[in-house]
């Protein structure tokens, strides 16, 4: 029996990706996970109010959604592939 692990939403709590040296506001797209401005944003993460990130594009009722966020490239490394999505 093969599972669908797309048919599941997960979460990740920002604080285990967030680089120590988090500097927020830099730029007009900073980076969620290092602050750094991202110039033309192609990646982006969705988060909650919770700080948690979640795997899922489309909008999440049991929790307050604060929407997408860009996320750098080499950033998005640091991520499972369904917790970011390309523009």
């Amino acid at each position: 029996m093969k599972i669908d692990l797309n048919q599941w939403i997960f979460e990740i709590p920002i604080e285990d990706i967030r680089a120590d040296s988090y500097d927020e506001g830099k730029g007009e797209n900073p980076c969620v996970c290092c602050g750094k401005d991202v110039k033309n944003p192609k990646y982006w993460v969705h988060m909650l109010t919770s700080g948690n990130l979640i795997s899922t594009e489309e909008p999440f009722a049991d929790q307050e959604d604060m929407g997408m966020f860009p996320i750098g490239n080499a950033c998005k490394n640091k991520l499972p592939n369904n917790f970011y999505f390309k523009n």
